[in-house]
């Protein structure tokens, strides 16, 4: 694999992983992570990292509850895609989230199978600007 086509390959992931969320598409959601994907959500109330796609499904689950029946309708701004080798790689993003607050994500892609699957998300919530 060409390093210099990584970004655009997991760019493309990631739009269709923003897709599903935006549209609630659960399943296609989850098809966007690795079985072995962690997660650091962004609420107080869940602390810690959740290991394992079983747990991180099981969490957003719950989110996709709470963003029913719209879907969050992120927006990202500021993309940032970086190859790590040929196998790994980084994008972050900023959105505005619905209550005026900015919403960071930092997410790590990796490439298994022929495929950019999500391996880690790091999520977190700031005040508004």
């Amino acid at each position: 694999m060409n390093p210099s086509t990584v970004p655009s390959a997991v760019e493309a992931n990631l739009d269709a992983f923003l897709d599903a969320f935006n549209e609630l598409d659960f399943e296609r959601f989850c098809a966007c992570m690795a079985d072995h994907v962690s997660l650091f959500a962004p609420v107080a109330a869940q602390t810690g990292l959740i290991q394992g796609k079983p747990a991180v499904e099981a969490h957003f689950r719950a989110v996709f509850e709470h963003e029913a029946p719209t879907g969050p309708q992120i927006r990202p701004q500021n993309v940032h895609s970086t190859a790590m080798g040929e196998e790994a790689a980084l994008v972050t993003f900023e959105f505005l989230r619905g209550d005026g607050s900015i919403g960071r994500r930092s997410l790590v892609f990796q490439y298994s199978g022929g495929d950019w699957k999500i391996a880690h998300i790091h999520a977190s919530n700031g005040d508004p600007p």
